[in-house]
């Protein structure tokens, strides 16, 4: 290592996260580089393409963004950054739940998806209220917080209880907690959460503030599509870390944090070529090392056990990681109008109970069957024809969560090797996944184009997630909101952003983690000037 670091900041991994944050510490001043193994930035902020005919179909990992209203968060952050687009598409009604006997559309106007709520539980309209009163009140509370509890420095939680009472009573409660104290209706407590598959637990399991923090980033900052697919939101990012002088580095893989005499993170080492298997690998140092990569692979792998705190590596094993899903992504020939699917996303169930026993079916190892617990649905082409060619569309049929462990490791010898058992397994689901989609599109099997189907492996290997998890460590109020771990980490000169850090996963929360990993080596700086 040379006495002259070659950067002031390594950022490993291009996710939103991590590029939010090298992004706003190139435009700081600082010599920062992002390293990516894959070919692209984004992580699971990423679009692709496949070719049917000759021409392209663009297929998206995720749906909906939130928090991009004028003076909102992110909106603050890519206003700062000057990014060059993407044009976005706002979304209203931007879901749309659907129960037996019911159909509801949800707007991110509280007061218009209050009165739809009121039209569908007339019984229950000053529960709703009351229980939005109370999201709107740990909203404000949550984004007053100093700044110090999301660098995971602040002071004894009890502290915080006379100014921020609602954020101390539900930091260690569940979502359903909260629901129990507002809401007696029990097909309502079943609906209310219907989106929790993009946070990863349902309402018995996942953190009160964190469900809150999602809900709330929507109906506060809107649901809004980035036009041309999300590749086109991670890219835009990219060229803001570009136009403040940083660099990105692509196909190029961090196989270790090199750390020096005193234990402090002081480099990484890469590989340029991931096919030489290390043989080209070189070291970079640099003032901070910024890890942006899966917890585990973070510090079980990248650092070492033997390298690590007493305890840590324990505590690591022992959290309880998220699960992944199982998408089918298909492009087909057919007309869609008249069919009221034009939002962000569609959360169909064939019964109310549908909704917590698809978790619970895959946390005990075993495969949801579509057909009984339902499938979400999001036809992107509707509020953006440019995904495919005209007279066609683009939809992604989501089943989530579902096992990574499932018969062997979906029958690859523990994802070693794909089998052509595999693709079996994946297209018998795939197949039972559209079967249930014709529950809202009528022949829908005998229109597709593309089919291509993303299972947990597919996900571990582009992003080297643990089991293909979608968000990180699960987001138990254990492991949430100010209990999740912030930017700072006992190894020094080493931090944490995007989905493992706070306030946790998902876009909004990831493109705020990077925020605060920023501000914590600015040293408050960012903060201060961007959000107050």
């Amino acid at each position: 290592m040379t006495s002259q670091a070659d950067y002031d900041v390594i950022v490993i991994g291009a996710g939103i996260g991590g590029l939010t944050c090298g992004a706003l510490l190139a435009q700081a001043g600082l010599r920062t580089l992002v390293v990516e193994k894959h070919d692209r930035p984004g992580g699971y902020v990423t679009s692709y393409e496949r070719v049917c005919r000759g021409q392209r179909f663009t297929f998206d990992v995720p749906h909906v963004i939130g928090g991009l209203r004028p003076g909102q968060p992110v909106e603050r952050i890519v206003s700062r950054l000057g990014l060059p687009g993407p044009d976005f598409i706002e979304l209203e009604p931007y879901q749309k739940f659907i129960y037996p006997g019911l159909v509801l559309k949800v707007y991110t106007d509280v007061a218009r998806y209050q009165e739809e709520l009121a039209a569908a539980f007339p019984d229950q309209k000053e529960n709703v209220a009351l229980y939005y009163h109370m999201l709107e009140e740990i909203w404000l509370e949550i984004n007053s917080l100093p700044t110090q509890y999301w660098h995971g420095a602040g002071e004894e939680l009890a502290e915080l209880a006379d100014h921020y009472p609602l954020t101390v009573k539900y930091l260690n409660r569940t979502f359903r907690d909260l629901l129990d104290e507002h809401i007696d209706d029990p097909r309502l407590k079943a609906v209310l959460p219907t989106t929790w598959p993009y946070l990863g637990l349902p309402a018995s399991r996942i953190s009160a503030l964190f469900m809150t923090m999602m809900l709330m980033s929507y109906h506060t900052g809107g649901a809004w599509y980035p036009k041309g697919g999300y590749q086109k939101l991670s890219d835009a990012f990219a060229e803001g870390l570009r136009s403040h002088g940083g660099e990105l580095m692509l196909n190029t893989l961090v196989s270790g944090i090199v750390l020096d005499d005193k234990g402090a993170a002081v480099g990484v080492e890469l590989v340029d070529d991931q096919q030489t298997c290390g043989e080209r690998s070189r070291t970079i140092s640099a003032r901070h090392i910024i890890s942006n990569a899966d917890t585990r692979l973070t510090f079980l792998q990248l650092i070492g056990e033997e390298h690590l705190p007493t305890g840590l590596a324990e505590r690591i094993r022992g959290a309880e990681m998220s699960l992944p899903g199982l998408v089918v992504h298909l492009g087909v020939e057919m007309d869609l109008s008249g069919l009221d699917l034009d939002c962000g996303s569609i959360f169909y169930h064939p019964t109310y109970e549908a909704n917590e026993q698809i978790y619970y079916i895959a946390r005990a190892g075993q495969m949801p069957d579509p057909m009984e617990v339902g499938v979400g649905l999001s036809v992107p082409s509707l509020r953006d024809p440019s995904l495919c060619p005209p007279g066609t569309h683009v939809m992604d049929l989501l089943l989530t969560p579902v096992p990574m462990d499932y018969q062997a490791g979906w029958r690859t010898e523990w994802g070693r090797r794909r089998t052509r058992a595999y693709r079996r397994l994946k297209d018998h689901f795939a197949g039972r996944m559209i079967e249930a989609a014709e529950t809202l599109i009528p022949g829908l099997r005998e229109h597709i184009l593309v089919k291509d189907v993303a299972s947990p492996l597919t996900y571990d290997r582009y992003t080297l997630s643990s089991g293909g998890a979608w968000y990180d460590r699960a987001q138990t109020p254990a492991q949430s909101s100010l209990n999740r771990m912030g930017p700072l980490t006992p190894i020094p000169n080493l931090y944490l952003t995007g989905a493992k850090s706070t306030p946790g996963g998902g876009m909004y929360g990831s493109i705020m983690s990077g925020l605060f990993t920023a501000d914590s080596i600015c040293e408050g700086l960012l903060l201060e000037t961007l959000l107050q």
